[in-house]
Protein backbone atom coordinates (compact mmCIF):
# COMPACT_ATOMS: atom_id res chain seq x y z
CA UNK A 1 0.00 0.00 0.00
CA UNK A 2 1.41 3.73 -0.68
CA UNK A 3 1.57 5.95 1.66
CA UNK A 4 -0.66 9.57 1.49
CA UNK A 5 2.09 12.25 -0.02
CA UNK A 6 0.46 15.80 0.73
CA UNK A 7 1.16 16.70 -3.42
CA UNK A 8 0.58 12.96 -4.48
CA UNK A 9 -3.13 12.86 -5.71
CA UNK A 10 -5.20 9.68 -5.45
CA UNK A 11 -5.55 9.94 -9.20
CA UNK A 12 -1.60 9.91 -9.48
CA UNK A 13 -1.38 6.15 -8.05
CA UNK A 14 -4.00 5.10 -10.99
CA UNK A 15 -1.96 6.81 -13.16
CA UNK A 16 1.56 5.36 -12.66
CA UNK A 17 -0.13 2.11 -12.05
CA UNK A 18 -1.47 2.31 -15.73
CA UNK A 19 2.68 2.89 -16.87
CA UNK A 20 3.68 0.23 -14.99
CA UNK A 21 0.88 -2.19 -16.27
CA UNK A 22 1.94 -1.09 -20.13
CA UNK A 23 5.33 0.02 -20.02
CA UNK A 24 5.29 1.94 -23.27
CA UNK A 25 5.37 5.52 -23.57
CA UNK A 26 1.72 6.67 -23.59
CA UNK A 27 0.29 10.42 -24.43
CA UNK A 28 -2.23 11.94 -21.69
CA UNK A 29 -4.97 11.22 -24.52
CA UNK A 30 -4.26 7.43 -24.51
CA UNK A 31 -4.26 7.30 -20.43
CA UNK A 32 -7.51 9.54 -20.01
CA UNK A 33 -9.26 7.18 -23.01
CA UNK A 34 -8.49 3.80 -21.00
CA UNK A 35 -9.13 5.63 -17.54
CA UNK A 36 -12.00 7.70 -15.87
CA UNK A 37 -9.91 10.92 -15.92
CA UNK A 38 -9.95 14.06 -18.24
CA UNK A 39 -7.27 14.31 -20.79
CA UNK A 40 -6.53 17.89 -19.54
CA UNK A 41 -6.65 16.82 -15.72
CA UNK A 42 -4.14 13.28 -16.84
CA UNK A 43 -1.63 15.99 -18.96
CA UNK A 44 -1.13 18.17 -15.55
CA UNK A 45 -0.96 15.67 -13.36
CA UNK A 46 1.91 13.75 -15.45
CA UNK A 47 3.76 17.29 -15.57
CA UNK A 48 3.59 17.11 -11.76
CA UNK A 49 5.24 13.55 -12.02
CA UNK A 50 7.83 14.34 -14.50
CA UNK A 51 8.53 17.04 -11.94
CA UNK A 52 9.18 14.61 -9.00
CA UNK A 53 10.84 11.84 -10.88
CA UNK A 54 8.32 9.27 -11.54
CA UNK A 55 7.62 10.02 -15.31
CA UNK A 56 10.14 11.24 -17.40
CA UNK A 57 8.95 12.85 -21.01
CA UNK A 58 10.94 11.82 -23.99
CA UNK A 59 9.27 13.63 -26.33
CA UNK A 60 6.89 16.76 -26.55
CA UNK A 61 3.58 15.50 -25.09
CA UNK A 62 4.22 12.19 -24.39
CA UNK A 63 5.68 10.26 -21.25
CA UNK A 64 6.71 7.10 -19.44
CA UNK A 65 7.48 5.76 -16.37
CA UNK A 66 10.83 6.06 -14.28
CA UNK A 67 12.47 3.54 -12.44
CA UNK A 68 11.82 5.57 -9.57
CA UNK A 69 7.80 5.59 -10.13
CA UNK A 70 8.00 2.15 -11.26
CA UNK A 71 9.98 1.20 -7.70
CA UNK A 72 7.52 3.44 -5.83
CA UNK A 73 4.44 1.50 -7.33
CA UNK A 74 5.58 -2.19 -7.25
CA UNK A 75 8.25 -1.82 -4.27
CA UNK A 76 6.82 0.80 -1.97
CA UNK A 77 9.57 3.49 -1.76
CA UNK A 78 10.17 5.10 0.88
CA UNK A 79 7.64 8.40 0.30
CA UNK A 80 9.90 10.55 2.14
CA UNK A 81 12.10 10.22 -0.74
CA UNK A 82 9.70 11.69 -3.03
CA UNK A 83 8.23 14.50 -0.12
CA UNK A 84 11.16 16.85 -0.27
CA UNK A 85 10.30 19.92 -2.45
CA UNK A 86 12.48 20.48 -5.90
CA UNK A 87 12.02 23.65 -5.68
CA UNK A 88 13.97 24.15 -2.52
CA UNK A 89 17.09 22.44 -3.67
CA UNK A 90 18.14 25.42 -5.52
Amino acid sequence: MVRRIEWLSPADIYILQFFVDHDIVLTPKVVAINTEYDQSYVGKRCRTLVERGLLERPNRGQYQITAIGREFIESGLDPDVLETDRDESG
